[in-house]
């Protein structure tokens, strides 16, 4: 057997099982029943789809393609709030990372109306048209990887996972 052509795989269909199966045969029948219990065309849920991010990832990585990271808008630090008339730079108030805008009585007190806010930056995981952070993206594949490898090793489906990133849909119009 070729030692570089075992990994876990991920079928998104009978034939690809039927081919994945051939590099696992010397596997016991029980864990690879399980193996099998994992694919996507056997079920839905949290432990599926993140190891199906999790091999979606491995591919592209495999094959040198870059996965891409943006900057998104991180932690707002209301406690930052000033007035525009207190920043620091000209050049700043002109060309802002991010800009927020207040709605506010300017009367009221609370808020000036012009106001800066510091907005740290936090990575966004940008694949198949879609986004998310990318802290929580980690967390989720690393939960579903734990969850299979204690199927696996115990047969047991205990899914105490993180949730699935609450993802953002880029459209093709």
């Amino acid at each position: 057997m070729d030692i570089r052509k075992v990994q876990f795989p991920i079928a998104g269909s009978g034939k690809e099982w039927r081919n994945a199966r051939k590099w696992l045969s010397s596997m016991p029948a029980t864990l690879l029943d399980r193996v099998e219990q994992l694919q996507p065309l056997k079920s839905d849920n949290d432990v599926t789809r993140g190891l199906s991010l999790l091999n979606d990832i491995a591919v592209r990585d495999k094959h040198y393609e870059l996965i891409p990271m943006n900057p998104g808008p991180g932690a707002v630090e209301l406690e930052t709030l000033r007035s525009r008339a207190s920043s620091a730079s000209e050049k700043a108030k002109n060309a802002p990372w991010l800009r927020l805008t207040f709605d506010t009585d300017a009367s009221s007190g609370e808020f000036p109306s012009e106001c800066e806010v510091v907005v740290s930056s936090s990575p966004l995981f940008v694949m198949s048209r879609r986004c998310a952070p990318f802290p929580m993206v980690m967390r989720y594949v690393h939960s579903a990887t734990a969850a299979a490898v204690h199927f696996i090793a115990s047969g047991v489906m205990e899914i105490e996972m993180v949730p699935e990133p609450d993802w953002a849909y880029f459209f093709q119009g």
